[in-house]
């Protein structure tokens, strides 16, 4: 995983340490990715110390989500109403 340059700490540090409401949304087919995405989604799971955390893989979406907006939208908007009752 990258470090930041100044620090040298891992991201995930920082990532571990977020403790509001987070979800992590991947585009299945993005390219950018340096690795398989589940196996980046398992690497946020294990690390997110959020009591309200979700991590979502949207199914051929690439990383800016390019014509799966509306599956974008529609998972964002039903963890948002999750969110709503706390």
């Amino acid at each position: 995983m990258k470090r930041n340059e100044g620090t040298g700490v891992s991201i995930l540090t920082y990532f571990s340490q977020i403790k509001v409401p987070l979800m992590v949304l991947l585009g299945g087919a993005d390219v950018i990715a340096d690795r398989p995405l589940e196996v980046i989604k398992k690497v946020f799971d294990s690390k997110a110390s959020s009591s309200h955390y979700k991590s979502i893989i949207v199914p051929n979406a690439d990383h800016v989500f390019n014509g799966k907006e509306k599956e974008f939208v529609q998972e964002i908007k039903q963890w948002l109403e999750t969110q709503v009752s706390l």
